[in-house]
């Protein structure tokens, strides 16, 4: 039988009805784009626009824009919450998933699910976290050390495991309490590639010119696959499944962008006229923004041709953001452009140096770049404020993360492998805390857990008797200094000789333990360690010349906090005056009767 057509009046009806039963609610959502956070505690939902009452359904919680996150009254981001209930008297609001609940503040767009699955965050490269660390005072919560030094970025699952690669060519699955869950070795180093974690398969790059994916679970290879040349970038994945990585040339080319589907086969290659550290960023639309050492930024299409590049005055090592629509990227010519989606300039920031660093993105849009400083630019391209990490001291490769409460964590470097530090600065610009981590430099990006801790690897001196690399945790908690050293040894010393003092001291937190001795004759001994916590030390010296000395010497802990000095006194007589001593007591050992005589005429 044929359906009859439908009349025009018929339409009319049915849209009229629409219009008057989504009018309330489209207002409601008008309002709630406009202004005002949402925030939960105990289970209520507290707003400042009027009480409204819904069931937000897949359309529409795709149609809500959030302006602000939801946060409860600690401060903590509830979008990671797969299921969040608000309530008022007479609001109720269901999010059946929090992937349909994303933050889109002119394009900033999160799966609030997720904790840190990849380098910067996202696809994007934001490097802004979720998560408050408001509570995060620096304490180190564990550390994890190899035998090789951690360059990689870290990256966290969905359960809250924890990724990064090794120079010794593994890729570690950590445990929130600092155990390992399982390592699997690639085929090359794995250096300042993050590992990213989608679908319960992590990929990471490597220098043996291959891209890895194992499982999540266990560790256990899906695929690896030959991409002709050194992958020095973190990975990145399209919502189809896509992988992009960035490779410094083999023999006979120089950098490629290479996209692999999800099975590990090569979809295709586009070549650049240089090579590539800069980790491809994909923007909403599929494009893939890559910088070159060659100079230029490109943008390209999913299917691999070039959309526009942009030239700039230098190369480009670092990797790009996008934000609003706007991609931001650093080159070595002392300048962070910012682009239009078309390719055409915004406007360009002069920085104190060339960066090989990410633009991350703060809570209000100022963007965070690393130099031989830290640059807070604002969305104009004015320069907010500048943060001097001190002499000598640089941001290499480490990236900015952003906690949701605006604190800004980077890694530090110092000389030229001479140490660095994990540094925390407010949104103002003022210093939170800092520590002194590895003995030779922190290149890692940070990353930041649902519980605000941060996480970063650490490069040592190879020369230590300490671990070449480690994995840092820091989180709410308390630390102290080592107690003041022990001194203890002989009160008299004859000269040219050599004579042992033993120091000894205990850390509170049980924390590893370096000394440093003054001998009181113009010599110094600066840190020797590490040692166990209550181990003692006997180191050895002389003195050439007769006097009274005073040794000082005090202890610091593997975090770099000092105890008090300690003190001890000794004598060095000349060498005949200790000889003729010695004698004389012998003689008068065996003549008491003597010493009484002596002592009675006395």
């Amino acid at each position: 039988m044929k359906k009859q057509p439908r009349t025009q009046s018929f339409f009319f009806l049915r849209l009229l009805a629409i219009i008057i039963c989504c009018t309330p609610l489209l207002s409601m959502f008008s309002q709630a784009d406009i202004d005002n956070s949402m925030y939960v505690s105990s289970g209520e939902l507290h707003t400042d626009y009027p009480s409204v009452s819904f069931l937000s359904d897949e359309v529409m919680l795709k149609r809500l824009q959030c302006r602000n996150s939801v946060y409860d009254l600690q401060g903590k981001d509830l979008c990671a919450v797969s299921e969040l209930y608000g309530r008022s008297s007479s609001a109720s609001i269901v999010f059946s998933d929090s992937s349909l609940l994303n933050e889109r503040d002119g394009d900033y767009e999160m799966d609030c699910s997720d904790v840190w699955p990849m380098y910067c965050f996202n696809n994007k490269h934001i490097g802004r976290s979720p998560f408050s660390t408001v509570s995060n005072n620096g304490a180190v919560i564990w550390r994890f050390g190899l035998d090789q030094p951690v360059e990689s970025g870290v990256s966290i699952g969905p359960d809250g495991t924890i990724y990064f690669g090794g120079f010794d060519r593994c890729l570690y699955a950590m445990n929130p309490d600092g155990t390992v869950k399982w390592s699997y070795q690639t085929s090359g180093m794995i250096l300042s590639s993050t590992p990213v974690i989608k679908d319960g398969v992590v990929y990471v790059g490597n220098w043996g010119d291959k891209v890895t994916a194992v499982n999540a679970v266990d560790g256990a290879l899906v695929w690896e696959t030959f991409v002709n040349g050194s992958v020095d970038t973190s990975p990145a994945i399209s919502p189809d499944g896509t992988i992009y990585v960035g490779t410094i040339g083999g023999w006979g080319h120089v950098g490629d962008v290479v996209a692999l589907s999800s099975n590990g086969s090569i979809k295709w290659v586009y070549r650049t006229d240089d090579f590539i550290t800069s980790s491809p960023t994909v923007d909403d639309d599929g494009t893939i923004y890559v910088g070159s050492a060659d100079s230029y930024v490109y943008a390209l299409n999913p299917d691999g041709t070039l959309r526009w590049r942009f030239k700039t005055g230098d190369i480009i090592k670092g990797s790009a953001s996008v934000y609003q629509d706007v991609v931001y990227i650093g080159s070595y010519d002392d300048f962070l452009y910012a682009l239009y989606w078309d390719g055409s300039l915004k406007w360009k920031c002069q920085l104190s140096s060339g960066t090989q660093s990410n633009p991350s993105i703060g809570p209000d849009g100022t963007i965070y770049m690393g130099g031989v400083d830290i640059t807070a630019v604002n969305p104009d391209g004015s320069v907010k404020w500048v943060f001097d990490l001190g002499n000598n001291y640089y941001i290499h490769r480490s990236s900015p993360a952003v906690s949701a409460d605006g604190t800004i964590y980077i890694g530090a470097c110092k000389g030229n492998g001479d140490g660095g530090d994990i540094v925390a600065i407010s949104a103002d610009g003022t210093l939170r805390w800092r520590w002194p981590l590895g003995s030779e430099a922190v290149q890692s990006s940070p990353c930041i857990d649902a519980d605000g801790r941060v996480y970063i690897g650490v490069n040592c001196d190879p020369s230590s008797t300490e671990p070449e690399g480690f994995l840092y945790a820091f989180g709410p908690g308390s630390m102290s200094p080592p107690f003041p050293p022990s001194i203890d040894g002989p009160s008299t010393w004859r000269t040219d000789e050599a004579y042992q003092c033993t120091l000894n001291t205990t850390d509170p937190e049980g924390h590893d333990i370096f000394y440093k001795i003054d001998w009181g004759d113009g010599e110094v001994k600066d840190w020797r360690g590490p040692y166990e916590s209550g181990e003692a030390v006997s180191p050895w010296h002389g003195y050439p010349d007769r006097g009274t000395y005073i040794i000082r010497a005090k202890a610091k802990d593997e975090y770099g906090l000092e105890s008090e000095w300690s003190t001890f006194e000794l004598s060095v007589p000349k060498n005949k005056d200790v000889v003729f001593d010695s004698l004389l007591a012998r003689f008068f050992q065996g003549y008491p009767w003597l010493v009484s005589l002596i002592e009675h005429l006395l």
